[in-house]
């Protein structure tokens, strides 16, 4: 079960709704053993927590893997009150604030720390065999009204030990990308996920909310990874959309990829989202060779001054590059901005707006600076009683602690003014619009989705801020 950190939120920010590949994986480990699943997934098919708990009666399970962040963990408890059955907690919700989810009155069996899959497996059959789990490394759980946590378990070194995800319940039109496309394209999406860690030091990002699990970089194999593709295209897949942080974080991997997928003349499209410093014009060409069709870019600021307060040590000039070759290759671009780093200004915010309008990618994501527990910024900034504040922000709709040197409302206005000022420029506003009349007539669920969430996302902002 995965809960939706918008969960029962009017009006949230779109967004896109990805396949939790660590559950897919999961579920792999476990298909052979006779056992069945079923997935509740409130980023799929939004639902309250009343209808959650109606499912999961329907349904009768004798455990409930629960997936979640942390804007949920007030949803969470109220769920402790109204089903007790045995749980296993994953993901940042629990990795964060263990000890406050692990109560006495909570049904959680144990709270999996870090990477789960391997960690889950043993879970699984130590439970299915009515073993203890107190040798079981990984986990943090209560006995005796006591929290234990197990000796900590190692990164995996090689991924390809761990099965290939269970991707068939999640090739629906409920999971999708809003990444731009070229406009004809059948949209039929797949989400994989190839490498595991960043190397780069953001002070905003938290390893427990992240796909990283860690700086310490990891590949599958370029052969598994392209069979994987081959047979989800075989399986009707137009688009792979690659989960992964930073993909190029490698270049010699990414480089061996492409080539290896031109050599066998594929023609699935895939999606990637990377850091400007680690692409240059000679890997773009090569990616678009190998039908790459969208990139996107963690641009934040334009201000130098916050990027490096915030360790995005972006070289802005390479960056205007970066989006001016991906424009000429044929590549589209989705840059990701970020307002209310720790004191920013709103010149630092204007400077932010000037940047967007020179690389003008083909569509933006503005999210707010949110300490998320986990990261330097959460540790840096904040005291114990804001901590317990910060936990109900999400990056996109709500700020619980601002620590840049503009108020809420300014940050809000901002927001919306950023999004305003780029859609109403007359040449995007004309191709969005050519965009989504030809989207309506040939990916209509995922278009219709976009404009009605996008929509009334900017509609009722302005009135939140008039309240």
């Amino acid at each position: 079960m995965r809960l939706a950190s918008y969960m029962e939120r009017s009006g949230a920010h779109p967004e896109n709704v990805m396949m939790p590949v660590d559950l897919a994986i999961m579920m792999a480990q476990t298909k052979d053993e006779g056992d069945e699943y079923h997935i509740i997934d409130t980023e799929a098919e939004p639902a309250t927590l009343d209808e959650v708990i109606r499912s999961i009666e329907k349904i009768g399970p004798d455990l409930i893997v629960i997936k979640a962040k942390a804007p949920t963990i007030p949803l969470i408890h109220k769920l402790y009150a109204l089903c007790t059955i045995p749980m296993i907690g994953i993901g940042q919700a629990f990795n964060s604030e263990s000890e406050k989810l692990l109560s006495i009155r909570s049904p959680l069996l144990c709270i999996i720390l870090g990477e789960p899959e391997i960690t889950y497996f043993e879970l699984f059959s130590a439970i299915k065999q009515n073993q203890s789990i107190e040798k079981i490394k990984g986990i943090t759980y209560l006995k005796d009204n006591k929290i234990v946590v197990t000796e900590k378990r190692k990164l995996l070194g090689n991924l390809d030990l761990l099965p290939t995800p269970l991707y068939r319940p999640f090739l629906t039109n409920k999971y999708f990308s809003y990444y731009p496309t070229p406009f004809f394209l059948k949209k039929k999406i797949a989400f994989m996920m190839i490498s595991r860690g960043c190397p780069f030091e953001c002070i905003y990002c938290s390893p427990t909310l992240r796909n990283s699990q860690g700086k310490l970089l990891r590949h599958y194999s370029v052969g598994r990874v392209i069979r994987e593709m081959s047979e989800l295209e075989r399986q009707g897949i137009t688009i792979v959309h690659m989960r992964d942080d930073c993909f190029t974080a490698d270049n010699r991997w990414t480089t061996e990829f492409c080539e290896e997928l031109v050599k066998q003349g594929s023609k699935i499209k895939w999606m990637i989202q990377t850091h400007a410093n680690c692409v240059d014009r000679d890997l773009l060409s090569l990616m678009k060779k190998a039908n790459c069709i969208t990139i996107g870019f963690g641009v934040e600021s334009g201000s130098n001054a916050v990027l490096k307060r915030i360790q995005k040590y972006n070289d802005i000039d390479h960056e205007i590059d970066v989006f001016d070759w991906c424009k000429k290759i044929g590549i589209k671009t989705l840059g990701f901005f970020l307002i209310g780093s720790p004191e920013e200004t709103m010149e630092d915010v204007l400077k932010t707006k000037e940047l967007m309008k020179r690389i003008c990618p083909d569509l933006i994501q503005v999210a707010f600076f949110t300490l998320y527990a986990g990261s330097k910024a959460y540790e840096t900034y904040l005291t114990k009683e804001q901590k317990q504040n910060a936990m109900t922000s999400h990056h996109y709709n709500n700020i619980q602690v601002n620590i840049s040197n503009m108020t809420n409302v300014d940050l809000h206005r901002m927001q919306l003014n950023l999004y305003l000022s780029y859609i109403l420029k007359p040449r995007v506003f004309l191709r969005l619009a050519f965009e989504v009349l030809v989207g309506l007539s040939i990916n209509p669920a995922i278009t219709f989705r976009l404009v009605l969430s996008g929509t009334k996302f900017l509609w009722t902002r302005p009135l939140r801020l008039k309240k």
